[in-house]
């Protein structure tokens, strides 16, 4: 019976990550180590908050809100993971101004009283770098001179590094109805006027298909960039995003992006996994637009949220819009999320990298 309870002990010290290892290196005698087995945290969950649109309107034209992703995922220790923190739409700005983030230009021909389109925020598992940084003073967020956004669109950025993609607002203009489409989830937010720019789209979860928004002239918006037309507000970024606002006879703010979340799509050996039930999937920005939303014209999406606090991804008016806005925290099982603390990570015009490390800490 003696090997017997032997196997017993053994396994019951490996249910407790106690093992027991033969030594022969200090004169043939038999040593007993104690290693114990640490859980590692390779399971993360992200908070992801777009640029916020703004602009040159008036008390009734503001720009779109940003849009808000969060997801659960399961991340390989040793991973670059870039963080894309999206500037909000930027004003007073001069012509031919894009925005960090993939926010579309201001009019590149006509220098009407807009911004540029809200950037996006996103996650990326990326050692590449996925958005142009912006001009020295980073913070500022403009990069000058791009008269397209889509020339700031870097390797990283790929639908296959890509976890969450959270879309910008469009921005406003100071011409009668001229706010900013919002950033949305599966379909970004149109502008208003007679030169209207129309908002991205998604086809949702287990998808990798959509289409950048329409602009009335110039450039509509695609794969992680804002449109831009001659003289109108720019489109907001996104997964796709959305469209320059036109001025063939009134000046039109730009449209918001539509965002992306992965859940089945190939991603990269970094990529173990994801919870399913963890997604916010209803909610979207709200337009820029104080005759359907008086009560929260131009708010980002989950705008409450503690993390948030009103402080992130709004639309605003007559000024920049705000920035976007990324928390994450991490833990040995998705169970474990919820008790784990939150880390906050702000604009600063730049691509940022956090490394998932040893998986332990």
């Amino acid at each position: 019976m003696a090997p017997f309870k032997s196997s017993l002990a053994r396994s019951a010290g490996k249910l407790f990550g106690v093992f027991r290892e033969a030594d022969l290196s200090l004169r043939g005698a038999t040593q007993s180590t104690r290693r114990i087995i640490i859980p590692l945290k390779e399971y993360w969950e992200f908070k992801v908050w777009g640029g916020g649109g703004g602009g040159g309107g008036d008390a009734n034209n503001l720009g779109g809100g940003a849009a808000y992703i969060t997801g659960q995922y399961q991340i390989a220790p040793d991973t670059d993971i870039k963080l894309v923190v999206g500037t909000g739409s930027i004003y007073p700005v001069a012509q031919d101004k894009a925005n960090y983030g993939g926010g579309g230009p201001k009019g590149t021909s006509y220098n009407y009283n807009t911004g540029t389109g809200a950037g996006m925020s996103g996650v990326f598992l990326t050692s590449n770098t996925v958005f142009t940084s912006a001009d020295a003073p980073t913070p500022a967020g403009v990069i000058s001179p791009r008269t397209s956004a889509a020339p700031n669109v870097q390797p990283g950025a790929t639908v296959t590094n890509c976890l969450i993609a959270a879309a910008g607002g469009g921005a406003c203009v100071n011409y009668a109805g001229g706010h900013g489409g919002h950033g949305g989830i599966t379909a970004g937010g149109a502008s208003a006027n007679t030169d209207p720019a129309t908002g991205a789209t998604w086809a949702g979860a287990g998808s990798n298909t959509g289409a950048g928004g329409a602009s009335a002239s110039t450039t509509d918006g695609g794969l992680f960039f804002g449109g831009n037309s001659s003289g109108g507000g720019g489109g907001g970024g996104g997964y796709y995003g959305g469209g320059g606002g036109g001025n063939s006879s009134q000046v039109s703010g730009g449209a918001g992006g539509a965002s992306y979340y992965k859940t089945t799509q190939p991603g990269p050996p970094a990529f173990l996994g994801y919870n399913p039930g963890s997604f916010a999937n209803s909610a979207n920005g709200i337009p820029g637009d104080t005759g359907a939303y008086a009560s929260n014209p131009g708010y980002a999406g989950n705008r409450s949220d503690p993390l948030n606090a009103g402080n992130y991804g709004s639309g605003t008016t007559a000024a920049s819009g705000q920035n976007g806005f990324i928390a994450y925290r991490r833990a040995s099982s998705y169970a474990a999320l919820p008790g784990a603390s939150w880390s906050s990570v702000t604009h600063v015009g730049t691509d940022q990298t956090i490394n998932s490390g040893p998986g332990i800490d």
